[in-house]
């Protein structure tokens, strides 16, 4: 009976984090269908920046609440499905490049179910995942004087507080549910997202890489030890990196580094 209750638990929460998901990619396309001349990999990121601010925005004006979040959610599914072909679109590696691929993919399938098992840092514990939850608890995003550590959070841990609305503010399976909902998501749009931005600077520095090699190489940059092992976790390095990565790439399409 446990295993079955968490087998169902482990099924929720995977389709949490894809709903969630799906709605950011919604206000991505909703972007390219916007401002027709994106059509990027920053068009995915401004979507995801988008899709946060809103979310942060609403919540301070007391709107962190299970109906307005579920209907900003929703919006995103919407425009998914109404603006699918305004995403950006991506060229697949060629055989032999895309063999450069299966190191990286299969370094992300592990990945993936390490973040399926509820991990013990207290980063998360501590402020991440608390923080949200104490938002979640109050109906709004604040900053209160009994929880100074809370101020260390962005506009990325807002996310985290939907799942909690979701499941139940209480009880160890909702909070369980909520931490693995945080964890592939910090995994899918951090490290995943990071490698993906960082191949996009390579091959803005390095013409002649191919797809394949330079995903490969920006796997390789941005799994360094002393950072690799946040990727698992309900942070938010893996995200600011992101920014950082795609901002740079923007920059160096426009020649901002050539005097």
């Amino acid at each position: 009976m446990i295993t079955e209750t968490l087998f169902f638990s482990w099924l929720e929460a995977t389709a949490v984090f894809i709903l969630l998901s799906l709605s950011i990619f919604g206000y991505s396309a909703q972007l390219g269908f916007v401002f027709r001349k994106l059509n990027s990999l920053s068009q995915i990121v401004l979507g995801l920046g988008f899709f946060l601010s809103m979310i942060v925005l609403i919540g301070m004006l007391g709107a962190y609440t299970t109906p307005f979040q579920t209907a900003w959610v929703g919006l995103g599914v919407y425009f998914l499905f109404k603006r699918w072909r305004y995403l950006p679109e991506f060229t697949l590696p060629k055989k032999p490049d895309w063999l450069w691929l299966l190191f990286p993919l299969g370094y992300w399938l592990c990945r993936f179910f390490s973040c399926g098992i509820p991990q013990q840092h207290s980063d998360p514990l501590y402020y991440h995942l608390s923080a949200a939850k104490h938002w979640a608890e109050m109906g709004q995003i604040k900053l209160v004087l009994e929880h100074p550590s809370f101020a260390q959070t962005g506009i990325w841990e807002a996310l985290y507080g939907i799942p909690q609305l979701w499941f139940g503010l209480s009880g160890s399976y909702a909070h369980v549910k909520a931490q693995l909902v945080g964890q592939w998501l910090h995994f899918f749009w951090g490290q995943i997202g990071s490698a993906l931005a960082a191949s996009a600077v390579l091959r803005l520095l390095i013409s002649k890489l191919q797809p394949g090699f330079s995903i490969f190489w920006g796997w390789l940059l941005v799994s360094l030890p002393s950072f690799e092992w946040t990727g698992c976790l309900a942070k938010n390095e893996y995200i600011v990196l992101l920014f950082i990565l795609c901002a740079v790439a923007e920059m160096l399409k426009r020649n901002f580094f050539i005097s």
